[in-house]
């Protein structure tokens, strides 16, 4: 793991089947309180969206999967997520900005929920469950639970470098719209059936961004002039943001326990994949767009030294 970051560098560290870990140091000197730079930890937990992250792991298991599981993989996985993190790295070229990137497939273990949260909190919260219920296997659990494990070492590893204003970003992306459909062993027949051109229309439309910040009882754990300042930005570029439009920020997730140990300067950030693509593939690998993403990370990036 990294310890010291020199100057106008790039580093990458990386933990084959768990995470990649990326840092590029600032150039500009900035007068905070230790007198060093600002300093941005970039969380991407669904970061793996390569067809061989999911097929190693596959071969790793004995539970029986669903034929066919790759579809509800490439659906359910951040494309562009890292490819954003990289761009708002660049948006900020005097600030030091590590990223860490799950390779884990969040089809078999996701790595921003609780583990032991349960099915009742998962629903509440409007999210995917922990562990993919094709997991049966005693030692696919345990080899899933280890993997997650370690990723969560890799990421509290770097969150104990950020000093109080710091900021911390979670990146994510989601579908364009809302496909709401039971995640279970019929997944994949039912999500082809959901995006036939004749049913996929009727789905609700998400918003271009939502920030994820506000909780079931209505509080936001998000500074207003950040909040403000997103919006604004968003807005001149013709683009809607929201807050917690899809989902609440939850304890359920570690998004939540993030905010928590890190307030008011953790920012969890979703975007519609079809901003972030030329032409947005379901069922495969898609490949983000750099032209697209890069005035997205540049609102993110203006917002975040405005309110610093």
């Amino acid at each position: 793991m990294f310890t010291t970051c020199s100057s106008t560098s790039v580093q990458i560290a990386r933990f084959p089947h768990i995470a990649d870990v990326h840092r590029s140091c600032g150039h500009g000197a900035h007068d905070v309180a230790d007198h060093g730079r600002p300093r941005l930890l970039i969380e991407v937990p669904h970061g793996s969206t390569s067809a061989d992250d999911f097929r190693e792991l596959a071969a790793q298991l004995r539970s029986p999967l669903p034929d066919d599981l790759i579809a509800f993989f490439f659906v359910n996985t951040d494309t562009g997520a890292f490819e954003t993190s990289l761009a708002l790295a660049d948006a900020l070229p005097d600030w030091d900005v590590t990223i860490v990137r799950s390779r884990i497939p969040r089809t078999f273990v996701d790595c921003n929920r609780l583990l032991d949260a349960g099915e009742a909190a998962w629903k509440e919260g409007g999210v995917t469950a922990g562990m993919g219920p094709w997991i049966t296997d005693a030692a696919d659990v345990a080899l899933l639970k280890q993997r997650y494990d370690e990723y969560q070492q890799i990421v509290r590893s770097e969150l104990a470098h950020l000093r109080p204003h710091d900021v911390l970003v979670m990146m994510h992306t989601y579908s364009p719209r809302h496909v709401a459909v039971e995640v279970d062993l019929n997944i994949v027949p039912v999500l082809r059936a959901a995006y036939q051109p004749d049913v996929y229309p009727t789905w609700k439309l998400r918003p271009p961004v939502d920030i994820i910040a506000r909780d079931l009882d209505g509080q936001v754990h998000l500074r207003d002039a950040l909040i403000d300042a997103l919006t604004s930005g968003f807005a001149a570029m013709g683009q809607t943001m929201t807050v917690s439009d899809s989902y609440p920020l939850h304890p359920s997730t570690m998004a939540w326990f993030h905010q928590q140990s890190h307030a008011g300067d953790t920012l969890c950030v979703e975007l519609r994949r079809d901003l972030l693509t030329a032409h947005f593939e379901p069922f495969g690998e898609t490949v983000a767009d750099a032209a697209r993403i890069a005035p997205l990370a540049t609102v993110i990036a203006q917002a975040l030294v405005s309110t610093r």
